[in-house]
């Protein structure tokens, strides 16, 4: 039996994001599934429906007129649609993580502690800090043209987002949206897990400061807005 996955309204292929990062879960799912003997998929977003349950409508280039519903508002992907394939099964996604709700009443996520990232390049040396303060407030500690950049982004995905929701968006920003930009130049890792064991990246401040800082990266990917 045909399953209805992504055909039916009553079952989207969710997606997670939210409000901030719907546009950016959203293609990169559909970039990852496959058409007839594997080809990438060509796709454009028609608009959304309307109603209780928002779904984003995707028009999918094929030889009939095709459209899969995208829900970014449950947390997934929750499976593959019939007639399609997954490129790279094995392959653990990396969609934003944090759902910034459209409706304002709706429960807010617990107060987020301080929390520090470290910006490092594909070759483990670091570029700079991010700071998140109790207060809300994002620090950014870096070379003066790539702080620039990193916070251009970091200020355009959490000025568009509610105080309570930022330390997650801010985490996705900086964890899975820039590596996804910068193609593997530049990621953030959270400091606690900087002191897991299987951590070998040289340290910002040592003797091999001037070899391992880095003071310039172009953003390479354009925006995911």
């Amino acid at each position: 039996m045909r399953s209805d996955l992504g055909y039916s309204p009553d079952n989207p292929i969710t997606v997670g994001g939210g409000r901030v990062f719907a546009a950016f879960n959203e293609q990169q799912y559909l970039r990852r599934l496959r058409g007839p003997g594997g080809a990438p998929l060509e796709f454009r977003r028609r608009g959304s429906t309307g109603g209780p349950r928002i779904l984003d409508i995707y028009e999918i280039e094929s030889a009939e007129p095709l459209v899969l519903l995208l829900d970014p508002y449950r947390p997934g992907p929750n499976g593959v649609p019939d007639g399609f394939t997954l490129d790279r099964p094995d392959e653990p996604w990396a969609l934003a993580t944090s759902i910034v709700p459209v409706d304002p009443s709706a429960p807010a996520p617990p107060p987020a502690g301080p929390a520090k990232w470290r910006m490092v390049g594909a070759d483990g040396a670091t570029y700079g800090f991010v700071d998140f303060g109790a207060g809300g407030a994002v620090t950014v500690d870096m070379p003066q043209h790539t702080g620039a950049l990193l916070r251009e982004r970091v200020d355009l995905f959490v000025g568009m987002t509610p105080p309570e929701y930022r330390a997650g968006v801010l985490a996705d920003v900086l964890e899975r949206v820039i590596p996804w930009e910068s193609r593997g130049a530049m990621r953030g890792i959270p400091e606690a897990a900087r002191a897991e064991p299987g951590w070998s990246g040289p340290v910002w401040g040592t003797e091999n400061d001037g070899q391992t800082r880095r003071r310039w990266w172009p953003f390479g990917r354009g925006r995911a807005g």
